[in-house]
């Protein structure tokens, strides 16, 4: 028996169809036709059965949708919580992805923050809060509910402003003079539940993603936590890192 060599492994057909496929449908514009599987079948040379499995995976994605009798489409595409190593706000990836942005203002005071929140921001006890409360809309529909807490010292004149129509990193940014340097968040998923459900016009056992983020200013200081549900049939998380360096030889 020959050793030191792994046994040939074959390859899987519907992985060059799916890779294909991902291809095409990324390059058509949300509710187009997609390739039937019969079409699939017959361009790679496989089975509709190897056909059927790529577009399977590819709706378990959320990249294609059925309407039943009339055939596969592509979906909307979804927005991605990490898309960027640098904070990207929901009006500006909105626009991004071809979309119309808007925010509908549910809560705008000032109060205080407990000890945890003091934690996460880097301040004291009790020291002085904005709280906001938005719920945001892509094309008129109701993508995700965020509850957001900035220090008063960071942007003392941010009663001023109208946060339902204004982008909130454009403020810190372009009108305080905040040098955005990163953010880091924790991301989980859970049920929308009742409040959400109604927000979003969805079930209430529909999935959510559910982050909290902490963005950083310049020398690493906090100036906002966020947090944010968000429905998970439009939105993904994706994570990188940077490419390691090799090791010595």
């Amino acid at each position: 028996m020959q050793r030191g060599r792994e046994p040939s492994r074959p390859a899987f057909p519907y992985l060059r169809v799916l890779e294909a496929l991902r291809q095409d449908v990324l390059a058509l514009a949300p509710g187009s036709a997609a390739p039937s599987e019969t079409e699939l079948a017959a361009r790679h040379g496989v089975s509709r059965m190897t056909a059927r499995n790529a577009v399977l995976v590819l709706r378990q994605e959320g990249l294609l949708y059925v309407v039943r009798g009339r055939g596969v489409y592509v979906a909307r595409r979804k927005l991605d919580l990490h898309g960027t190593p640098a904070p990207l706000g929901f009006t500006e990836m909105a626009r991004q992805h071809g979309l119309t942005p808007s925010s509908r203002l549910l809560r705008f005071d000032r109060g205080t923050a407990d000890a945890a929140l003091a934690s996460r921001l880097g301040l004291e006890d009790a020291d002085p809060v904005f709280f906001i409360e938005r719920l945001r809309f892509a094309d008129a529909v109701p993508m995700c509910h965020e509850l957001t807490a900035i220090p008063v010292a960071v942007c003392p004149t941010l009663f001023r402003r109208n946060l339902a129509a204004d982008s909130l990193y454009r403020i810190l940014v372009h009108d305080q003079g905040h040098a955005l340097s990163g953010y880091s968040e924790e991301v989980e998923a859970g049920a929308a539940g009742r409040t959400m459900a109604r927000l979003f016009r969805i079930a209430a056992a529909d999935p959510v993603l559910i982050a909290r983020r902490v963005v950083y200013g310049r020398h690493g200081l906090p100036v906002e936590w966020t947090l944010g549900t968000y429905r998970a049939d439009r939105y993904r998380a994706t994570y990188r890192t940077d490419a390691a360096t090799p090791p010595p030889k």
